[in-house]
């Protein structure tokens, strides 16, 4: 099977594709030289784009000529024709209509470099109108600043130097805007079409654009894009709270757990028990805490009750040992109950707990010499044991567990959505991902298009604005894991808008034929 470079997520260009970033200028320079033919123009000029500034000439003002061809493109860009029924068909009928336009144009000027940044021009916004990752909607948008763009290019040949030159700067950050919202219904992408709609009237009517009237206009465009991030971000406060909850109580019961591992070192009891003082116990002294603070009456009676307990599991054969264990019972009964209800321990849990502490005890009251059994074991064996004690085995259904869908139940991957490789770091990949990312996620059986809204503090918790402003998803790092690992977790594009549209030329100029 043979798969077209670009055309799947995660695969960018070969090294041997002449698209690759910054390596066009072997092969356009390869083009026959002193052709009239109108390819050879477009590759002179698509040398100077990343590879080296066309030559500088005496500049002339431009023609009546010209300026009447640029004002026919620019009227046509500013009404497009409303004909067809969904929007690529109109995108598809206002690429026809510029093609009438493009003769006329590059004929209104006698010098070669003028006709040649013309020609790659009016390509790379065909590229940009094509792109199937821009909603049909946004790319007008970015065609609208096609007679700007030139206007700036002729009078700026640096702007060919690099795509990153500011006047691109916009342009990208529409297509970045119209890739993360591809829901036509969408209200979060119908307020940033309209805003951006806007902009670029703004930057088209401009007599004189340059290279600072775009760059305060990319300002503004970064404000106006990361607005809908903001409003999904306050909706999702709620959920934001919660999940710092959730985090603050996961790394309490860790914490909890692991001293109450080490208290338990010298006792010798149940596994019951065991997994009971250091898991159980663990999470009620945790709820206490997030709920009346680590000096709160009820928290403190919990923390002794630890102490009072340990002590009880290894009673010293003494009458003054057993009258003090009968005086403390009917407390640590009481706070032993209240804690078990604070988490909503299971009743059969509970139960099973109060059996056998009942059984520990009435052992311990009985006068006589105990423990002839002794543990026997070392320190370390010990631990190790308690280690394998200390939680059941995990059922992998953590909190927010099912956010994403479980590989192993899906029958097929398409192939044409498979990454270029599996990702061997995926917890590193994870620990990457920073708020406003933009991600392709396989997501119940498809890709979606996400943008991370938050992380906990401990990075823990990824909630993610959905294509929709109704959807959010709520992930666990655990989680996100297993599709970075299987390279289902990918960025959005690695390449920009305009890049992606360079690339495609450069592919067609050196296309056999």
């Amino acid at each position: 099977m043979l798969l077209t470079p670009g055309s799947v997520p995660g695969y960018g260009p070969t090294p041997a594709d002449p698209a690759r970033h910054g390596a066009m200028a072997n092969p356009l320079a390869s083009m026959p030289d002193g052709s009239a033919d109108r390819r050879d123009s477009v590759a002179d000029a698509a040398i100077a784009m990343g590879a080296r500034p066309a030559p500088r000439g005496t500049a002339t003002p431009p023609s009546a000529k010209f300026k009447q061809a640029l004002a026919r493109l620019d009227e046509l860009l500013r009404h497009p024709s409303p004909a067809g029924t969904t929007a690529s068909e109109r995108t598809e009928t206002l690429v026809k209509r510029m093609n009438l336009h493009r003769a006329a144009l590059a004929a209104s000027t006698s010098a070669l470099q003028e006709r040649q940044i013309i020609e790659l021009l009016l390509r790379l916004f065909d590229g940009i109108l094509a792109d199937p990752q821009v909603p049909a909607a946004f790319a007008t948008v970015v065609a609208r600043l096609q007679t700007s763009a030139l206007r700036v290019a002729l009078r700026d040949p640096k702007m060919l130097n690099s795509t990153q030159h500011t006047v691109w700067r916009p342009l990208d950050c529409i297509g970045e805007a119209g890739a993360g919202h591809p829901q036509a219904n969408d209200p979060r992408a119908a307020a940033l079409i309209a805003t951006c709609r806007t902009l670029a009237e703004q930057l088209a009517r401009a007599p004189a654009p340059d290279a600072t009237l775009y760059c305060r206009a990319r300002t503004q465009l970064d404000t106006v894009l990361d607005e809908p991030l903001r409003i999904q971000l306050r909706a999702a406060q709620p959920q934001v709270k919660s999940l710092q909850l959730v985090e603050r109580r996961e790394v309490l019961v860790q914490q909890l757990t692991h001293r109450q591992v080490e208290q338990m070192v010298p006792i010798r009891t149940s596994p019951g028990i065991r997994r009971f003082v250091t898991g159980s116990w663990a999470r009620v002294l945790a709820e206490s805490m997030l709920r009346d603070g680590e000096q709160g009456e009820a928290t403190r009676g919990y923390i002794k009750l630890v102490d009072e307990l340990l002590w009880s599991l290894k009673l010293p054969d003494h009458p003054q040992s057993r009258q003090r264990l009968l005086s403390l019972l009917p407390s640590m009964l009481q706070r032993l109950r209240a804690g078990m209800a604070l988490v909503n321990l299971a009743a059969a849990e509970q139960a099973h707990v109060l059996d056998e502490l009942v059984a520990i005890h009435t052992q311990s009251l009985r006068p006589g010499v105990r423990g002839a059994d002794a543990d026997a074991l070392t320190p370390e064996q010990m631990v190790q044991l308690m280690r394998d004690e200390v939680l059941p085995p995990s059922t992998g259904n953590g909190a927010f567990g099912d956010s994403v869908m479980d590989l192993g139940s899906m029958e097929t991957v398409p192939v044409k959505l498979m990454p270029k490789s599996l990702s061997d770091e995926p917890a590193k990949h994870v620990d990457a991902l920073r708020p406003a990312d933009r991600l392709s996620l396989l997501m119940l059986g498809r890709w979606a298009r996400v943008q991370l809204l938050w992380r906990s503090d401990q990075g823990r918790f990824f909630p993610f604005a959905g294509e929709t402003s109704e959807r959010t998803h709520s992930v666990t790092h655990r989680a996100l894991e297993k599709p970075a690992a299987a390279g289902l977790l990918q960025p959005l594009e690695a390449r920009s808008l305009v890049q992606r549209a360079l690339d495609n030329v450069a592919r067609e100029l050196v296309r056999p034929g």
